[in-house]
């Protein structure tokens, strides 16, 4: 997660609204789950008092049936465990909470509409006539009034990612007179691990096609992200004032990011070519989110800061 304000930017369809009555009326039935947003509103005192604002951000790991690494992967016991600390927090970013042929994304929005968390957007479903199977697997929900909310599909993804509308979901959240600028996303993932050149030799070929073609695909999400952030700071009327967080699974290995240039050069991405080694999470992060050169942003990793460490991934 990162964070910039202003010259600091802090990282860490239409919309539907309801009334209060008309809101319970809906969910004496069933949440709607179609729509690309649907924006819960509660009045002003059901909201949260404090000014301590708690954000999580969670890969919930609830992949669409029959993808599965085990007989079930534990989704309903997990889900069961995430909802008993769902108090815990007032904003909550999810990652991988598919809603094709899983309708445990409707019981989570529904335990947590119960809790407090009256307002969510979630990213929108693939058309039927696209290459996509799945939606992106974003859900944002918030305890406090989503005022404006909009996604951006990434352009394409590779591998198995191709196969889920991945991108970055916005909302824009009022916590009482503050303005919370949020994005919510989840980037390309790298399959092929570190040790699979130890295994055999089309393991090594395959390393180095992937991986590469893996970390292309997230320069330009993150390109693309860094585009979005702007049209959507600009449309929305951000100011300086304002709080803008970036949340979600990034998938980038903060710890072990760093691979010797000849791996990347030939992804043609200017400056970096003039560095002995490629950082991918400084790069990304401090370069790609930062915005131009000339007129940089400067970027905090909440994390690092806080816990004087790498995540080991983001």
């Amino acid at each position: 997660m990162i964070k910039f304000f202003s010259k600091i930017i802090i990282l860490f369809p239409p919309s539907f609204f309801f009334s209060h009555s008309q809101l319970i009326n809906k969910l004496k039935k069933k949440l709607p789950m179609k729509g690309q947003h649907v924006l819960f509103h509660n009045t002003p005192s059901e909201q949260p008092q404090n000014f301590l604002i708690r954000l999580l951000s969670y890969n919930i790991f609830l992949r669409p049936p029959p993808i599965k690494n085990n007989a079930s992967d534990h989704k309903d016991a997990r889900c069961l465990e995430f909802l008993k600390h769902i108090n815990n927090y007032d904003i909550i970013c999810l990652q991988e909470i598919f809603g094709f042929l899983n309708k445990r994304k409707h019981k989570i929005v529904k335990t947590c509409f119960k809790n407090g968390f009256h307002f969510y957007s979630s990213s929108v479903s693939p058309s039927f006539f696209s290459t996509f199977l799945v939606d992106g697997g974003l859900l944002t929900l918030s305890k406090f009034p989503i005022v404006a909310t909009e996604f951006k599909a990434y352009k394409y993804c590779i591998l198995t990612d191709s196969l889920s509308h991945k991108g970055v979901l916005y909302t824009k959240i009022l916590i009482k007179d503050q303005v919370l600028h949020l994005f919510n996303t989840h980037t390309q993932a790298s399959y092929m691990g570190k040790e699979s050149d130890k295994v055999f030799p089309l393991a090594f070929v395959l390393f180095f096609v992937f991986k590469k073609s893996s970390l292309k695909t997230r320069i330009d999400q993150f390109q693309e992200m860094r585009t979005f952030i702007e049209a959507m700071l600009k449309k929305h009327n951000f100011e300086e004032n304002h709080l803008v967080l970036i949340a979600g699974d990034f998938n980038i290995d903060s710890r072990h990011c760093i691979h010797p240039i000849e791996f990347v050069n030939d992804l043609k991405i200017g400056e970096l070519l003039l560095k002995e080694m490629y950082n991918e999470y400084e790069y990304l992060l401090f370069d790609v989110l930062a915005g131009s050169k000339d007129d940089k942003d400067k970027i905090i990793d909440i994390l690092k800061v806080k816990f004087q460490i790498f995540s080991s991934f983001i």
